[in-house]
This record gives structure tokens, C-alpha cells and sequence, in this order.
């Protein structure tokens, strides 16, 4: 699925399992290469509780801003905030 495709859906029902495989694919991809805070941030999330991935998942977000050139990051973390809701 493209991302500008997922965009116009935004989805909003991910369960922890969907959060976390985003969360890991994120962290593995080329786009947080010259990121390694970011990368630091979402390390182990699959271990953590609920809570913490939650903590994570903003402190990625609050890092990310004023920087120019992570928009596709933001993007994909914006759709994971949204849905830290479901997170069990």
C-alpha cells in the first residue's frame, strides 16, 4: 500500500499488533538512516507495555519537530499516535 493511498484512509482501528509491525518497520527502514535518536526511540517496542510505547511514540514525534526532510516519518508516526488508543 502506498503511502499516499494510506493517507486518504488514515486508518484508525490498528490493534497492538498492526502499532507494533509499524513501529518495527519504521525503525528497520532506510529513512531512519542518520536518525539514530529516533532509531534509540523505537528500539524494543514489541517488549514494552502499552504505556511506554505510547511514551515512545510522542517523544519520536516531539524530536522530529522544526526538522526538515522527515515529513514520511512524521506522517507514518502521526498514524501510529492516532491509534495508541487501541494499544492493550
Amino acid at each position: 500500500m502506498s503511502d499516499r493511498t494510506e493517507t486518504l484512509r488514515f486508518p484508525r482501528n490498528l490493534d497492538r499488533d498492526a502499532i507494533v509491525a509499524r513501529l518495527i518497520a519504521l525503525r528497520d527502514s532506510p529513512q531512519l538512516l542518520g536518525h539514530p535518536e529516533l532509531h534509540a526511540l523505537l528500539v524494543d517496542t514489541e517488549t514494552l507495555p502499552p504505556q511506554q510505547v505510547g511514551s515512545r511514540v510522542i517523544a519520536a514525534m516531539n524530536w522530529l519537530e522544526g526538522k526538515s526532510g522527515v515529513d514520511a516519518i512524521a506522517k507514518k508516526l502521526s498514524i501510529i499516535a492516532m491509534n495508541l488508543k487501541n494499544l492493550k
